[in-house]
């Protein structure tokens, strides 16, 4: 799947949801048509709505893209592709901070859409003084992929790397997508409630994470499903013995004996 392909993904639903949170009407003959906002004649209003808007649809397809590169989020996948990234990062450094400035001012500069120069002048906060552009408004600009993939994706996958525990065994070779999906389902019903806005997707990604199992988008897709027998005999056997929170564990014990009343 290309970055241009994003209506077949899960990165299509989010960024809906990001649209509709900064889209305004337009005043035309058709009803419910929308734009984007204005830009922000001030400096530190432009950048805000830069970050929380373009930026963030960046950020949401840099996951779509990242789930397409190594199918699930996993220590080995993670890791990798902080390695990618830290990688860039550097070689962009090496660049002279002063071109990355020139670049945007003297437009006889063929490199006005260089991602390095871009990164260096979002780094060092360039646009804490200087205005960014409409063109830089815009969500595969530039400027939005390379602060959505090197800045906020970056510490996303940094935050993730910090909660990943040790790898054990095997078991994204024998646990499936909808045994997994059914754990997350009875700690979000019974033990553990999503925060705040947290959608299926975000929850199951959150559980996985904290519990070394192996996300897809096959689990968010079986969220909602009737949990079988067969399922909780996978829980029962292949999860539950690496849980080490004894609550938790003796919750789940409880709720997945065979003749407990299930929902």
């Amino acid at each position: 799947m290309s970055t241009q392909d994003l209506s077949k993904s899960t990165f299509a639903n989010s960024a809906d949801e990001i649209r509709k949170k900064f889209r305004v009407p337009v005043h035309t003959e058709l009803p419910g048509e929308m734009m984007n906002p204005r830009v922000p004649e001030n400096f530190a209003e432009s950048f805000k709505l830069f970050t929380e808007y373009y930026a963030l649809l960046q950020f949401e397809n840099q996951k779509d893209l990242f789930l397409n590169k190594y199918t699930s989020w996993n220590d080995a996948a993670i890791k990798a592709e902080i390695q990618v990234i830290e990688q860039w990062m550097g070689d962009a450094e090496k660049i002279n901070y002063g071109e990355a400035c020139l670049d945007l001012r003297n437009q006889a500069i063929k490199n006005i859409d260089s991602q390095p120069h871009e990164y260096l002048r979002l780094k060092n906060d360039f646009y804490q003084s200087y205005p960014m552009t409409r063109i830089q408004h815009w969500e595969s600009s530039t400027a939005a992929v390379v602060y959505g993939r090197y800045f906020l994706f970056y510490k996303y996958l940094r935050q993730l790397t910090a909660s990943l525990p040790a790898v054990k065994g095997k078991k994204s070779e024998t646990l499936d997508a909808p045994a997994i999906a059914a754990f997350c389902k009875i700690l979000a019903e019974k033990l553990l409630p999503a925060q705040g806005n947290d959608g299926n997707e975000v929850y199951c990604q959150k559980i996985c994470i904290k519990y070394n199992l192996p996300y897809t988008d096959n689990v968010r897709k079986a969220f909602s499903d009737q949990v079988s027998k067969a399922r909780w005999e996978k829980i029962k056997k292949l999860i539950l013995p690496d849980i080490t929170e004894a609550d938790i564990k003796k919750e789940i014990e409880v709720y997945i004996k065979p003749n407990h009343t299930r929902p």
